[in-house]
């Protein structure tokens, strides 16, 4: 256990024994020792802990031994409320849109002990070969911008773990034994560029194998899956808390510490997709979701967007991608741009990122008529 895990774990110790003083600290800090030892609140030491580590009850002391609230008190009256009724009583609060970087780890991690999963997964899919996925808690946001399609509000009720990079071609490879991308226009082959020519139904068919493998050899629970996510899921994941154009802002003069896109990648010959892992993360460690590929999502394309609780419309005969490539002018990288094509569809600036989600329900995939 870390130094502020243990001083977490000292502060849920006191509250319980009901011996935590007050003196020194916030008033925000005092209401709330109030509230749990003399009104009897009764509560899970979970459900304390989960608090303590969003800064919920603002405990700090002048010493520092503790962070500072992720949400200030100035601001936490205005902190909007959960849209949905859902949420469970006895977990941490949902990541509602807009939330900081720093309150995005929390949220992520807050969430990743209610459910008893960790933060981060690596496979191991062939010696030297491995993929790392991290943990997206369940929260509410805004999908879409007024620059395309009208904004929808969505919901999504349940975590799942996305890849923290798109898959590359030793990863493609070390799963279905094929290089689809060999012989064609625009390659650079080797095993951390992000792999291309690749369809959604290749995509699926990739999903589907890694499960049957996993679950095979136990390391995947059975209550979970490998997908494709959402498009909800991806902008959701993508934006990381923001509500701008990029994870990062609005200036796409930024882009290029973020993405590889058409400034520094076709316009000086460099026309393929690059390796993944090389530019800047968002808050929840994903890398590329602006740019290199197109990644392919799980719905089926409409031009209205699909809100509401877990959308995953399968409407349509057409597929969605979404996040730009090495190929595309900045506007189109953004975190709301979206677009779709057949799903039988190869082509060099297309592949995709690699989902785990919970089984059953709203998360499983349309299918094409070619499947």
């Amino acid at each position: 256990m870390d130094q502020s895990a243990k001083q977490l774990d000292l502060i849920a110790d006191k509250f319980e024994a009901g011996d935590f003083p007050t003196s020194g600290r916030s008033t925000r800090c005092a209401e709330t020792v109030e509230t749990y030892q003399v009104k009897g609140r009764k509560v899970s030491r979970k459900l304390l802990i989960y608090s303590l580590m969003l800064g919920l009850v603002g405990c700090a002391d002048s010493t520092g031994k503790l962070p500072a609230p992720a949400v200030p008190a100035d601001r936490a009256e205005t902190s909007p409320a959960p849209a949905w009724a859902g949420w469970p009583a006895d977990g941490p609060p949902p990541a509602i849109v807009p939330f900081d970087a720093d309150t995005a780890k929390q949220h992520q991690q807050a969430w990743a002990t209610y459910l008893d999963v960790p933060v981060e997964r690596e496979l191991e899919l062939a010696e030297d070969v491995r993929m790392k996925l991290v943990f997206i808690p369940p929260g509410e946001f805004q999908m879409g911008s007024n620059d395309d399609q009208e904004p929808v509000a969505v919901t999504l009720t349940q975590g799942f773990y996305l890849g923290e990079t798109e898959v590359t071609q030793a990863q493609w490879t070390a799963v279905m034994e094929t290089k689809p991308w060999t012989g064609e226009t625009f390659i650079k082959e080797g095993p951390a560029y992000a792999a291309s020519y690749i369809s959604w139904n290749d995509a699926i068919d990739f999903c589907t194998k890694l499960t049957e493998q996993e679950h095979a050899a136990g390391r995947l629970a059975k209550g979970w899956r490998y997908a494709l996510p959402t498009e909800s899921q991806w902008e959701y994941a993508c934006r990381a808390g923001t509500t701008t154009a990029y994870y990062f802002g609005d200036d796409p003069a930024h882009l290029g510490d973020y993405a590889w896109f058409y400034d520094n990648a076709y316009d000086i010959g460099a026309k393929y997709a690059h390796e993944v892992r090389l530019k800047k993360p968002n808050a929840w460690t994903l890398y590329d979701m602006h740019g290199n590929v197109w990644e392919w999502c799980r719905n089926g394309y409409q031009y209205d967007l699909p809100g509401g609780i877990d959308p995953a419309s399968v409407e349509g005969s057409d597929r969605v991608y979404r996040g730009g490539s090495w190929n595309n002018a900045a506007g189109i990288c953004r975190s709301a741009y979206r677009s779709g094509v057949v799903p039988s569809s190869r082509i060099y600036d297309l592949g995709f990122r690699l989902a785990a989600v919970p089984v059953g329900g709203a998360e499983q995939e349309p299918v094409s008529e070619s499947r």
